[in-house]
Parts: structure tokens; C-alpha cells; sequence
């Protein structure tokens, strides 16, 4: 079984060369902290949501509460599972960075650090309106 692991290991250094950090820094980061892809899928969710209520609270500050989360209903049971209610997702106001920290200690291991989460999603193009909100409000 060591041999395995050791195998697994040498397997994701030579991917992390291939790959290079500056490309993809996001997924640089998630095989660094070892993040599953259970919670990969709960931050892509989140990250969602969070990104459509803040295009829905800069369009015309409607009542957000009116309007579905844009994830499926297996997310949602799963986010839930963590303690994250629909709910919350929903409240009538624009994401900001203390939310977003309270949903990554539900959903991520205790070593990961939300402003460097947000600052490599947003070196790899991935939410950057979002990513940059959340990072003006650190």
C-alpha cells in the first residue's frame, strides 16, 4: 500500500509540472490543500449562487428571494448537509467576503485560507467579477 501511495504522490508532482502554476492556479491550489472533488463542486455552487445575486442585486436590487438558486437539488441537499440552508443563499443583499468565509469553514478543510482561494480562482479567470468584490471586501 505504501508503494501505491508513494506512486500517487510522484503521479501529482509530475502533473503539478505539467500543469504549471501560473497558468492554472485554481487547480494548482485544490491538488496543494487537497481538496475534494465533493467540495470542489460545493464551492463551484456557491460560488454561483453568490455570482448570480450579485449580477441580480446590480441589475435592479429586486427581491432576491423571489427568485431559485441556480443549482441543482442534489447541491442543495449536500450544502445543506454542511449546515448551508437555501435560504442563506438567497438573502436580499450582495455576497461579501465574511459569507464567503463562513461557507468555506463548512465546506473545506481547516488549512484552507479563503483570500488566497478567491485571489487563485481570480488569477485563473474563473468568477473574477465575483472574486473581485469578495477581495475589495477582505
Amino acid at each position: 500500500m505504501n508503494k501505491e501511495i508513494e506512486l500517487l504522490k510522484y503521479q501529482i508532482k509530475l502533473m503539478k509540472m505539467v500543469i504549471g502554476g501560473d497558468s492554472h492556479p485554481y487547480f494548482m491550489y485544490l491538488l496543494d490543500h487537497e481538496v475534494t472533488e465533493d467540495q470542489t463542486n460545493l464551492l463551484n455552487s456557491l460560488m454561483i449562487s453568490m455570482n448570480s445575486r450579485r449580477r441580480r442585486c446590480l441589475v435592479d436590487n429586486r427581491d432576491i428571494n423571489d427568485t431559485p438558486v441556480l443549482i441543482s437539488d442534489n447541491m442543495l441537499n449536500k450544502l445543506q448537509n454542511h449546515g448551508i440552508t437555501t435560504q442563506e443563499l438567497n438573502v436580499n443583499n450582495m455576497p461579501n467576503y465574511h459569507e464567503f468565509c463562513g461557507y468555506i469553514d463548512k465546506i473545506m478543510n481547516s488549512d484552507i485560507n479563503p483570500k488566497y482561494l478567491l485571489t487563485a480562482m481570480h488569477r485563473q479567470s474563473m468568477f473574477s467579477e465575483l472574486c473581485e468584490l469578495l477581495l475589495k471586501d477582505s
